[in-house]
């Protein structure tokens, strides 16, 4: 699970505890606000989902390399099947598959699992795509070839939103400080 912490202090006694607290967390606080600047978020191997099984085999190893696993699926259907069951935090999708294409993908699977953060990768998207990508939810719309620091760091991001989306979870569901 992706963890990341935030404090707020509204109580004149809970500030010493609260400063002391986000330092020891590594964080700053400004006007009684903790401010991360720099998440070390346990990340889940996202899925990668793409029919060019060689680039897939390919982008897996480079992005291994930068301490980013992935499980492979090779077709939209087999995706859909896959996020029925494991339910990852993140996906990287192709759109031009045959079969159930990426954009049907996304759709179905924000339908089923909203909280499921998709990064459409592709080398045959049009603007039109893009924009429907968006509209349905997508994180982010990259296009191939990847750079692969760009690629990386959009990984990154989509764990670092879904950790600060689980700390306001948790933040309405949490206790307070005594």
């Amino acid at each position: 699970m992706p963890s990341i912490a935030l404090f707020f202090s509204t109580f004149a006694h809970e500030k010493e505890i609260t400063d002391k607290l986000a330092s020891s967390l590594g964080l700053d606080v400004v006007n009684d606000v903790a401010i991360l600047h720099e998440v070390n978020i346990n990340m889940s191997p996202f899925t990668l989902v793409d029919d060019e099984r060689e680039y897939v085999q390919t982008l897996s190893e480079r992005l291994v390399n930068r301490n980013v696993g992935s499980y492979a699926v090779f077709d939209g259907r087999k995706a859909l099947d896959f996020i029925d069951g494991d339910k990852p935090d993140v996906m990287v999708l192709d759109l031009k598959m045959p079969g159930i294409n990426g954009i049907e993908v996304l759709s179905k699977t924000k339908k089923a699992n909203p909280n499921i953060e998709v990064i459409i990768l592709t080398g045959h998207g049009s603007e039109a795509d893009r924009k429907t990508c968006m509209e349905l939810g997508a994180f982010a719309y990259l296009q191939k070839p990847a750079d692969i620091e760009n690629l990386s760091e959009t990984i990154n991001d989509a764990y670092k939103k879904i950790a600060v989306r689980d700390a306001n979870v948790m933040g309405h569901h949490g206790s307070s400080m005594t």
